[in-house]
């Protein structure tokens, strides 16, 4: 079937200077996808000949390795970028610190639930989701806890002592910090009704 000119046609560009050559490789449990492309990409080095390893299982293993790259990078550009407004805003190097603990902590207790729902719920999930949580966390975490402390900080210039200021604290900004996430949570939830995955699995 490969002799046919349709199939040459198909397989050889018009000007003979590049060939597509298929391969059929079967996956066993010892040969991951990641172990195959290294193998194939050093089998078919040619000297003289540039070549090219690609299909839908390649692709979507360097779609992986990608986002996970840029997860992390996500990740220290977010910290860096936190930890030096709060460190402007609240001249404290302590403050920073203890914000990006708690949405740390926060980020990965988030990543089980979601992690646990995908397994025992079935809910929408995609390589992107994890960039949406640690994205949405970073952000809003940090605004809630730049207005429980300042909320604090407030309450203490007007004579409060630590215990009162941080009861008076949570009372006031935990109020609206359930007002604001409550309306997160709706907005977030309203993309379950999307047809395309990437959106639902937000």
């Amino acid at each position: 079937a490969k002799d046919t000119p349709l199939v040459k046609s198909q397989l050889i560009s018009k000007d003979k200077t590049t060939q597509i050559v298929e391969l059929s490789v079967k996956k066993t449990n010892s040969h991951t996808i990641a172990t195959i492309k290294k193998e194939l990409t050093s089998a078919i080095q040619t000297k003289g000949v540039k070549t090219y390893l690609t299909g839908s299982d390649v692709l979507d293993h360097d779609f992986s390795e990608s986002t996970e790259k840029g997860v992390k990078k996500t990740e220290i550009i977010a910290v860096i970028f936190i930890f030096v407004v709060l460190l402007l805003v609240f001249r404290s190097p302590i403050t920073p610190i203890i914000s990006l603990l708690t949405v740390g902590v926060s980020g990965l207790i988030s990543i089980s639930l979601v992690t646990n729902l995908v397994k025992y719920f079935g809910f929408p999930f995609s390589n992107f989701s994890e960039v949406f949580i640690i994205i949405v966390l970073f952000g809003i975490g940090t605004d809630y806890n730049i207005l429980l402390y300042n909320e604090f900080r407030s309450d203490l210039t007007n004579g409060l002592t630590k215990s009162e200021a941080t009861r008076q604290a949570l009372k006031v900004g935990g109020r609206t910090i359930i007002y604001s996430g409550a309306s997160v949570l709706i907005g977030m939830t309203t993309l379950f009704f999307a047809k395309f995955s990437l959106y639902r699995s937000a």
